[in-house]
């Protein structure tokens, strides 16, 4: 859990979103992982567009992408 939030790096989470990252941009990017009784779940965030992915019981994956405002970065 903690290799996936030390490798992946701001590009990576703009790909994972499908948006590019400019060079310009003034957003925040960010990861962050929760791990509990149920299972793990990593979120990936720029600006206000995340994805997150959940790993319950180590059986099922489940990916969640969210987005409340989109904005041409």
């Amino acid at each position: 859990m903690a290799t996936a939030i030390h490798t992946v790096k701001p590009e990576n989470i703009a790909t994972f979103l499908g948006l590019k990252l400019d060079p310009r941009y003034q957003g925040e990017i960010g990861s962050n992982c929760n791990v509990r009784i149920e299972g793990s779940r990593i979120k990936h965030t720029m600006g206000s567009v995340s994805i997150k992915m959940y790993d319950k019981f180590s059986k099922i994956l489940r990916i969640e992408t969210t987005a409340s405002e989109l904005q041409r970065l």
